[in-house]
């Protein structure tokens, strides 16, 4: 150990996030994600990874389209959503999350994720749905 200052800061703010987690009502977010998943199936969306193992507020799905593709259409009217399995969205080899679920490159690249608000309403899943659906009969094309 070195001796200095503690990140006296740090420690705070992270006490702080902790105490806001534990209000979060996460049973009512895996409710929104769950109906929100099976949206995206009726889309044609191949839901990846456990349905049931999975982080209350994240949703992993694959389309037949390029994901970076189906997300910068998406940024455009409003809705904020990733490519691939994590925050590295500028890389351009296989996804190393999703090949260790099965999954083959071309589902890997279609592949986005999204993680839901404790805010979420049902009105807001309904909008990104019908966005998403949208953008997949022009990028189908």
């Amino acid at each position: 150990m070195r001796s200095g200052t503690e990140n006296v800061s740090g420690i705070v703010g992270f006490a702080k996030a902790l105490e806001l987690q534990n209000k979060v009502n996460k049973a009512k977010i895996k409710k929104s994600r769950d109906k929100f998943i099976v949206k995206l199936e009726k889309l044609g969306g191949k839901l990846n990874g456990s349905r049931k193992d999975r982080i209350y507020s994240n949703i992993n799905v694959s389309f037949p389209v390029d994901a970076d593709t189906l997300v910068t259409f998406l940024s455009e009217r409003g809705i904020s959503i990733s490519a691939g399995s994590a925050c590295e969205s500028k890389k351009q080899k296989e996804d190393s999350v999703l090949r260790a679920l099965g999954l083959p490159l071309k589902e890997q690249k279609g592949s986005i994720r999204i993680t839901l608000d404790r805010e979420l309403k049902d009105k807001e899943i309904g909008f990104i749905v019908s966005e998403i659906g949208k953008a997949l009969k022009i990028l189908k094309r």
